[in-house]
């Protein structure tokens, strides 16, 4: 159903809004053009011959532009017909002319046609790929005021119709509500019948009905040959509303507008099918044998590969890429030819430019690499310095860090002796000693910042859950000492000293191989 919504184009943009004529050329036939281009929709047959014979007098006096649009033309008067391989070989034909002589509003035109038609042949991927190019451009022109909305209207109701046709009815409706949004005073009928189908497929009978009969009333009045669709629509929302009377009626209906009109053909086999349904639901078996076999001779002869209308269809060969490669070979000559005319001066500047190029690249080759030189040796030394002075200090530190142990042994060793000698002194010289041992802690700790500036900072950011005693345990564990020599910095028991060692293995998650020391160490 994706190329029967698509077919619209002839109502979203008119062909008659570009005129391509030329001050030395006979410019009466652009009234015959204009006059096929408007037949289209009432008169394909007489609009047929039009443009047919206006696309050779155009071709003759070389007015491409002209010729142009007579082929995009006649390419939706074959598109409509069901002769499908002539519309591609047109569109191709027009494609190669609009590269080479046409403007860019063809582009548009061409892009989205191609599209319609592989997407006749479920070829999602690139019928996508056109649609995109065609609003692409459209959207571009329409900035610089060279195109009306209806350029861009339509590719956003054909991106609609393939995502229609591929049960993303969301977003299909989100294609049809732009195109409101771009032209809101201005009645949609394309618009509002594949919004009443959407509804319909979303399950939304009375929206469906208020958009498909509001559709109908404006194609009626304007006898538009989209009534084809408009009914087959109506005739499914019938069937959903159980009433299979009312749905023939609407399935009938749209079959004979297709006879009338001459167009929509591809739409015969679907209704064929579904009137036969409803034969056989009434039990009429010879009418339901009829439309079905009549629906598979249809079908067979529009869409089946090996037709003999549409055999060729995919024996086409890419005219347009054969035409840029034989575009493109002939430049190539030329480029040759150009060569060999003018191959001196070409050498000759060449080997200056070489020349010039080289002496500029290797002065600030060597500018370059003098300044990354002196970088070099300045961060070396700057490395090795820092690296001198942070030895010093650890140096310090840990000179510091065994005087204090000394004086702790000592310390410990006389209060000790004063509590055989005189033990009512103990008490008071023990909590001094006491305070004396914290003081020692903080300027032993203020010179490990000094040393060790960020240490603190890495270890509350990755382990956050670390005590402050722990956090001190660190920094000595970090300086190398053992547990006893950290035992006595801290005035602490040795079995304390394994208690936290053991608390903060499991904190930092290390496995039983895993050196503390070691890890510590790498932070």
């Amino acid at each position: 159903m994706f190329f029967a919504g698509l077919a619209v184009s002839v109502f979203f943009s008119s062909y008659t809004n570009s005129n391509y004529q030329h001050d030395d050329l006979d410019t009466s036939y652009i009234d015959t053009i204009k006059l096929g281009l408007g037949e289209i929709q009432t008169d394909p047959e007489k609009s047929l011959g039009l443009l047919t014979k206006s696309y050779e007098h155009c071709m003759q006096k070389k007015d491409f532009g002209n010729a142009i649009r007579c082929l995009i033309g006649i390419t939706d008067i074959e598109r409509f017909r069901g002769n499908y391989n002539l519309a591609f070989e047109k569109l191709w034909d027009a494609l190669l002319l609009t590269d080479k002589y046409g403007n860019e509003k063809n582009i548009i035109t061409i892009h989205r046609n191609l599209g319609i038609l592989y997407g006749i042949y479920n070829k999602d991927s690139s019928a996508i790929n056109h649609l995109s190019l065609s609003l692409k451009k459209a959207k571009i022109l329409n900035e610089k005021e060279s195109v009306k909305n209806g350029e861009i209207i339509a590719s956003y109701f054909s991106l609609s119709s393939i995502y229609r046709d591929n049960e993303q009815y969301d977003l299909a409706l989100n294609y049809l509500d732009s195109c409101y949004l771009l032209n809101p005073d201005k009645n949609l009928p394309y618009v509002e019948t594949d919004k009443g189908y959407l509804y319909l497929k979303m399950g939304n009978l009375k929206l469906a009905e208020k958009h498909l009969y509001n559709a109908s009333k404006y194609l009626t009045r304007n006898n538009e040959r989209y009534l084809v669709v408009c009914y087959s629509f109506i005739g499914d929302l019938k069937l959903a509303q159980n009433e299979p009377d009312s749905a023939l009626y609407y399935y009938s209906k749209s079959l004979n507008t297709i006879e009338a009109k001459k167009a929509y053909v591809e739409f015969r086999p679907d209704l064929l099918r579904k009137i036969s349904s409803l034969h056989l639901k009434k039990n009429n078996y010879v009418n339901a044998y009829n439309y079905l076999n009549a629906s598979t001779k249809v079908s067979d002869s529009l869409f089946n590969a090996t037709s003999d209308q549409n055999n060729k269809l995919f024996e086409i060969k890419n005219k347009y890429k054969e035409a840029l490669l034989e575009k493109e070979t002939l430049l190539q000559a030329q480029n040759v030819l150009i060569e060999q005319k003018n191959a001196a001066q070409v050498r000759l500047r060449l080997l200056i430019g070489l020349i010039v190029l080289l002496g500029v690249s290797g002065f600030l080759f060597f500018r370059l690499r003098v300044k990354l030189k002196k970088l070099s040796l300045k961060q070396i030394m700057e490395m090795e310095k820092n690296s001198a002075v942070l030895e010093v200090k650890s140096k310090e530190l840990t000179t510091y860090a065994l005087q204090m142990i000394d004086k702790e042994k000592a310390l410990h060793e006389l209060l000790e002796i004063i509590r055989e000698v005189a033990p009512g002194k103990h008490h008071s010289l023990h909590s001094k000693y006491a305070n004396r041992n914290n003081k020692l802690w903080e300027e032993f700790n203020m010179r490990f910042v000094e040393v060790n500036s960020d240490f603190y900072e890495k270890l509350r950011e990755k382990y956050p859950d670390l005590t402050p005693t722990e956090q001190k345990h660190c920094a000595l564990i970090r300086l190398n000492f053992d547990s006893n020599e950290m035992a006595q910095i801290l005035n602490i028991s040795l079995q304390s000293i394994h208690t936290s060692r053991y608390r903060i293995r499991k904190k930092l998650k290390l496995l039983h191989e895993t050196s503390l020391s070691n890890f510590i160490a790498e932070l």
